[in-house]
């Protein structure tokens, strides 16, 4: 067996969805698509009077539309976050791309005790990798290296220096979360031709700092 078929663990930081925002939004002046969803829910339709069904025909409980709003919410901040972050890296130089990590995805199911069960998306930066016997262990010298690695290059592309101290990425909680997750949970972005050879260029040590050892960096784009 491969390593490439074997199940293990990634470890990194999930950033919270809220540090995004001020990073983006504050950091580099950017419209995010969320703004524009709250002032769509502020001005209803004409069509809003119609009562909400589920599929069958079932009319939704207050509950159930509260919950589906919650979980859609998550996912379309994650998404344009997301896509904010890598026009973001896209525009930098080829030098600072060797060196900043993008966000992952992935989806967890939270039990909430007052709307119930929903999936919740969140963006995460992998740090390193390990075994299922290591899934409970604290962050490493080498995960504390990288995410603060990640943070300075980040941070370096808000050019304004009073934006960048206020908004800018901050290795505090509730921010930046320490955790592990089975490497199938977590949706890697992939990268664009020039992309990657940009990173295979500047040699293994940039693929290390997406978490995983080379191999397995290289791994999806061999297929």
């Amino acid at each position: 067996m491969s390593r490439s078929d074997k199940v293990f663990f990634r470890a990194g930081y999930v950033i919270s969805l809220d540090a995004w925002e001020r990073y983006l939004s504050d950091g580099h002046g950017i419209r995010l698509d969320a703004d524009d969803i709250a002032d769509c829910e502020e001005s209803p339709d004409e069509g809003d009077d119609e009562e909400e069904e589920q599929e069958g025909g079932k009319p939704m409980s207050e509950e159930e539309k509260q919950l589906l709003a919650k979980q859609q919410s998550t996912f379309d901040r994650v998404s344009d976050y997301r896509g904010n972050f890598r026009g973001l890296y896209r525009e930098a130089s080829p030098e600072v791309r060797t060196r900043l990590v993008l966000p992952h995805t992935f989806t967890r199911i939270i039990k909430d005790g007052d709307l119930g069960t929903y999936h919740q998306a969140n963006l995460f930066i992998p740090t390193s990798w390990s075994g299922p016997s290591m899934r409970k262990n604290g962050p490493g010298d080498v995960d504390r290296q990288r995410i603060q690695a990640f943070i300075e290059e980040a941070n370096g592309l808000i050019k304004d220096l009073e934006r960048r101290e206020a908004a800018g990425f901050k290795f505090q909680e509730p921010d930046f979360k320490f955790e592990r997750f089975p490497d199938w949970a977590i949706f890697r972005p992939l990268l664009s031709d020039k992309e990657l050879s940009n990173l295979i260029h500047a040699g293994p040590d940039s693929m290390r700092l997406w978490g995983i050892s080379p191999r397995e960096f290289l791994h999806p784009y061999m297929s």
